[in-house]
């Protein structure tokens, strides 16, 4: 009787991993989308690819000029950039929002932030935002000693 009841609760947590699977997968897309960005920003990849990824909204206003300007101006102004990683996802009702931090030559910490609706199917590029930050370290946690 406790094999079929540990088997049934066996059955029931790989049936309730694969129900929660499907935002490891639009996280994916959506990594798959910006890093193509950052690959275009440094002259790797062609405007009308990254198009294919955008709402039509964002279309319109992230023309291929542009999309030009901010290459020179992520260039001019961070210089290359570099080391990016992935530092927050934020779940909205019908967008996320994915940060990443980057060094630059110039500067030492870039943020590339995208908004991502996920309205459709597939999620699809709404904003993007790119500036300075300064991240600051914290300093150790004094650990406190009981009295006795």
């Amino acid at each position: 009787m406790k094999k079929k009841l540990l088997f049934i609760v066996f059955l029931l947590v790989c049936f309730v991993n694969t129900c929660f699977a499907s935002n490891g997968s639009v996280l994916d897309e959506e990594e798959k989308i910006a890093d193509f960005f950052m690959g275009a920003v440094k002259g790797k990849g062609e405007y009308a690819e990254l198009a294919s990824n955008f709402t039509p909204g964002f279309a319109k206003a992230f023309t291929a000029v542009k999309f030009k300007e901010t290459k020179e101006k992520v260039t001019t102004t961070f210089g290359d950039v570099k080391n990016v990683k992935l530092y927050s996802l934020e779940k909205l009702d019908k967008a996320d929002r994915v940060i990443y931090l980057a060094d630059a030559t110039k500067v030492p910490n870039v943020e590339f932030s995208f908004v991502f609706s996920n309205a459709s199917s597939k999620p699809l590029l709404d904003a993007i935002v790119i500036r300075a930050v300064e991240v600051k370290k914290q300093a150790p946690a004094k650990q406190v000693k009981p009295q006795n």
